[in-house]
């Protein structure tokens, strides 16, 4: 092996160490969140999944109740989740195993 092909495998490795240590930092920073009891609104968006803008629009549209001090908003995690599992989408097995119940019910949905 030259110089030049050590010199090119060491900058790959150092380029892979540098994203392994970004997705550990984010690892991190999105554990250390779900710990949280009040997050703010760039934690709210990280937590979901979502871009900022979004967080701010649910947030300007108060579609999540939420604690206001002076600027500063806070969201508590448990009204975070439960608004997320409030968009949740049956999945097409789901919708038929409903459709199905209900004719066996004769149209009774709570069986």
């Amino acid at each position: 092996m030259n110089n030049d092909s050590i010199k090119e495998m060491l900058t790959k490795i150092s380029q892979q160490l540098e994203s392994v240590q970004i997705q550990l930092d984010d690892m991190q920073k999105n554990s250390e969140i779900g710990q949280k009891e009040y997050l703010t609104i760039p934690e709210f968006s990280t937590f979901a999944g979502i871009p900022l803008s979004s967080g701010y629009q649910i947030s300007c549209k108060n579609l999540i109740p939420k604690y206001r001090f002076g600027k500063r908003v806070l969201f508590k995690r448990v009204d975070v989740i439960a608004y997320i599992e409030k968009h949740r989408i049956a999945s097409a097995s789901e919708i038929h195993a409903k459709a199905v119940n209900s004719l066996i019910n004769g149209g009774h949905h709570d069986a």
